[in-house]
Parts: structure tokens; C-alpha cells; sequence
């Protein structure tokens, strides 16, 4: 109940309430103004929906104006109200707009950005298998939108309960900080097996426990599951920053800054889940998109440089297939040169040799005649003869 003094001309009012765990009925000087689906099981989510009414006559009254509101939720799950702030227009609407916009606008958008991610990444993946970090990081992606979405889900559909709800919900960070953990070992190269059984078997115990517990105990349940879903995803966050400072790579060091703003905001979650910090803002959603553009610019960054490898091996082989066709078209054109040499001196063997046994023949048989038919050596046929012969042997000499 809240209670105020209104003048004889009530001025304008702006009430803003920051939550209500699980659901609420708001009612003004005895009229509702507000009402959850269900106020029982199964139990609207009004846990992360800020709200904000403008009021003014004839809602308020002239003197006393009463403000009720009735919650409806299970001890198990931190039922409540959140802070109430009731005053001028002009302030108290920009404190529901910020609110609304960390707590559904951001919230929605960092699920969009998750589920593009987990598209990608999962086809990538399933085109080649060979890339297990793209698996790992479109498992971590995809349920973590799932359970993402327990930020904006106003009713528990599709389960019929809060507290089976709530257990699915419990189930999903595990599983999601699991694959995450599998992320960091194969994104650092850690083969063995043991930190896999380490990390698999707290999870596994966890999850037999939340499926497993009775609904008295489940509340401490959940905050066990809660602490072991933190350390899983601190040795993770530990695992990456450690390989990003030793390998010194942009993409890693990105990573690992990335990964630094979400362990802070890990902390604080589990604290305030915890009860030891005081309210009920949770920005851990928040916070993973970071972790997940990090990781995102990392297997991004890692595939450019990998395609980058693979331009400049082509533009090399490239290169030395230039290098070697021209030293092949060079041979080959020697090797032609040579066969059109080797032609022509074949050619001339066998001019030479019809020259010699054709011509020549003919030439000598006739000297051979006019000597024997006892021409004088100044005969004009034998000397022409002679010459002929001559000039003949020097051709076939060259």
C-alpha cells in the first residue's frame, strides 16, 4: 500500500514500477489499472517487466489517494515487489524508458544477434566439421537463446508450472555454459580429456539434481547450479585470456576484453541471485552478447586469415606456374629451333648426297671420256668440265 495527499486540483502523476516476481494486480484508489494473466499457477513473468501509467483525474482524488499492490508468487523463487517511485511526469518517465530499454529493448536485441549468430556459425559448422570450435560456439549460442529468453517471456509456456519452468531454464545455463567451456578448450587447442570429465561431471550432478529435487529443496538447488554454472564459465573465461596473453593475437586479445566485461557482470548476477547484493536488475543477457560478438570477431577474424593464407598461396602458385609455363614454353621453343636445325642439316645431307652420287657421278664419267678419247688438257669441254667438278666438291665440302 502507498498512501498520499493530493491538493484540491490533483497535478499529474507519473507512477513507475520496476517489477513485479512473478505477477501482480495495480490498483488506484480502488480501480484496476493493471492485471496479470494468471495470479496462479501457472504464474504470469512480470519479474523483468518495467511499468509506467500516466495519471491524472479522474484516477486521483482530491486529499488521501491509496496505491495497492497485490504480488503473486512462490517463496521458492524470490517472490516480490520492486522499487515503486511515484512523482512528476517529467522525471519519473525517463527513469521507466532506461529501464525498458536495458530490460526489453537490449534484451531482445542481444536474442537477435544471438540467433543470427547461432544460424551462422551452426551452417558453417555443418559445412565443414572439421571446424569443432564452430559447433561448440553455435550450441553455446543456441541455448543460451533459450534460455535468453526467460529475460522477456511474459508467461511459462510451453510448461504448465513455474517450478518446471524454472528447472528447464536452470537446465539450459548449464548446458549452455558447458558448450562454452568445450568452446574455450578446443578454441586453445587442449586436447586432453580430463578438464572435459572435470567440468562434465559437476554438470551432470547438477542436472540430476534439478531434475530430481523435491520442491521444498529446490531453491537451494538452483543456487548450487547457479555457483557451478559461474566457476564452469570462470575457468572457460581463465582459459581464453590465458591463451590471448600468451598467443598475442588482435582477435584473441578482443576476446578476451570482451570476456572481462562479462565476468564482472557474472559476478554481480550471482551475487544479487544470491541475495548477498541487494536488488533485482540481472544484466547477464547483456553481458553474453558481449561475450558472443567477441567470440564472433574471433572465428570471424581466424577465417579471414585463414582465406587471406589461402589467396596468397594461390597468388604464389600462380606465380610459379607462370614462372614454370614460361620456362616450358622456352624449352619447347629450343627443342622446335633444334628439330628445324636438325631438319635443315638433314636436308642439306641429302642434297649433298644426290649432288655427289647424281651430278658428281656424271661429271667424273664424262672427264673420265675425254681423257680417254685423248683431249688436250686445254680443251675447252674438259676444262669446263673441270671447273664444274671443282665448284661442285666445294659445295658439297660446305
Amino acid at each position: 500500500r502507498l498512501s498520499w495527499s493530493e491538493p484540491a486540483e490533483p497535478e499529474a502523476r507519473g507512477l513507475f514500477l520496476r517489477d513485479l516476481t512473478l505477477a501482480g494486480v495495480v490498483m488506484l484508489n480502488g480501480s484496476e489499472i493493471a492485471r496479470d494473466p494468471s495470479l496462479v499457477e501457472p504464474l504470469s513473468r512480470s519479474w523483468n517487466l518495467p511499468r509506467y501509467w500516466h495519471l491524472d483525474a479522474p484516477l486521483l482524488h482530491a486529499g488521501r489517494n491509496e496505491l495497492l499492490v497485490r504480488v503473486s508468487g512462490l517463496s521458492a523463487f524470490q517472490p516480490g515487489l520492486g522499487e515503486a517511485v511515484l512523482g512528476p511526469p517529467g522525471i519519473v518517465e525517463p527513469m521507466f524508458e532506461r529501464e525498458r530499454l536495458m530490460r526489453r529493448s537490449m534484451q531482445w536485441l542481444g536474442i537477435g544477434i544471438t540467433v543470427v549468430m547461432t544460424v551462422l556459425y551452426g551452417m558453417l559448422w555443418a559445412l565443414r566439421r572439421s571446424e569443432v570450435s564452430y559447433g561448440w560456439f553455435a550450441l553455446f549460442a543456441l541455448l543460451w537463446v533459450l534460455f535468453a529468453f526467460n529475460y522477456v517471456a511474459t508467461s511459462p509456456w510451453p510448461f504448465d508450472s513455474t517450478d518446471v519452468y524454472q528447472r528447464v531454464n536452470q537446465s539450459l545455463l548449464l548446458g549452455s555454459v558447458m558448450a562454452f567451456f568445450m568452446f574455450a578448450l578446443e578454441y586453445c587447442g587442449i586436447r586432453a580429456t580430463w578438464p572435459r570429465v572435470a567440468a562434465a561431471l559437476p554438470m551432470a550432478a547438477c542436472l540430476l539434481g534439478l531434475a530430481l529435487a523435491a520442491p521444498d529443496s529446490v531453491s537451494q538447488v538452483r543456487s548450487v547450479c547457479v555457483l557451478a554454472a559461474l566457476l564452469i564459465h570462470l575457468s572457460a573465461c581463465t582459459l581464453l585470456i590465458t591463451h590471448a596473453l600468451r598467443s598475442r593475437r588482435i582477435e584473441a586479445l578482443v576476446l578476451a576484453a570482451c570476456l572481462l566485461f562479462s565476468v564482472g557482470i557474472g559476478v554481480h548476477d550471482t551475487l544479487v541471485f544470491l541475495r548477498v547484493l541487494e536488488g533485482n536488475g540481472y544484466y547477464l543477457a547483456l553481458s553474453c552478447s558481449a561475450t558472443l560478438l567477441g567470440i564472433s570477431f574471433a572465428l570471424t577474424w581466424r577465417m579471414v586469415q585463414g582465406l587471406r593464407m589461402v589467396e596468397h598461396f594461390n597468388q604464389v602458385l600462380q606465380k610459379r606456374v607462370d614462372e614454370a609455363s614460361s620456362r616450358l614454353a622456352g624449352g619447347m621453343r629450343r627443342q622446335h629451333d633444334a628439330q628445324l636445325e636438325q631438319t635443315r642439316l638433314a636436308e642439306r645431307l641429302n642434297l649433298v648426297r644426290d649432288l655427289h652420287d647424281g651430278l658428281g657421278m656424271t661429271i667424273s664419267s664424262h672427264l673420265h671420256a675425254l681423257r680417254n678419247d685423248a683431249a688436250s688438257p686445254g680443251h675447252p669441254a674438259l676444262r669446263a668440265l673441270r671447273e664444274v667438278n671443282d665448284d661442285l666438291r666445294l659445295v658439297i665440302g660446305n
